[in-house]
């Protein structure tokens, strides 16, 4: 009877190690999941992307008579596209946040800030004074 008891809690043993590293390894897949990619410029605009629900913020912090725009690109056959843009220009101190849509769990995106006047659409090119790039999960 003693090396069946053995055998049980030997196996009981391996079960909860292997329920403890599963439970281990799952975390940071759900972590990742919500996400938020903080980019600012420096000089008066700050973005946002909230990986939960695809919110892209965009925040004017300088009373500058710019306005702020946020820039997502989502890795799409084998190179970055704009994916969404959010243009605040109501002045410093206004956040304007929206709805990106829904990307795919797990693209790759690449977001930054930059200077605007007036809304761009979704043409990013005429943003200036832009912040380096933060790569990141959708």
């Amino acid at each position: 009877m003693s090396k069946l008891r053995t055998r049980l809690s030997t196996t009981a043993a391996a079960a909860v190690a292997v329920c403890g590293v599963a439970t281990i390894v799952a975390a940071p897949a759900q972590a990742a999941g919500r996400m938020v990619y903080k980019v600012s410029n420096g000089n008066g605009a700050y973005g946002e992307f909230r990986s939960y629900g695809e919110v892209v913020c965009a925040t004017d912090t300088k009373a500058d008579g710019h306005g702020a725009m946020t820039i997502v690109a989502a890795l799409q056959g084998g190179s970055y596209r704009v994916w969404f843009t959010v243009y605040e220009g109501a002045g410093a101190g206004h956040t304007l946040c929206k709805d990106g849509g829904d990307l795919a769990e797990g693209t790759k995106i690449m977001v930054s800030t930059c200077l605007q006047d007036g809304s761009p659409g979704r043409d990013p090119r005429s943003g200036f004074a832009c912040s380096a790039w933060k790569y990141g999960t959708a």
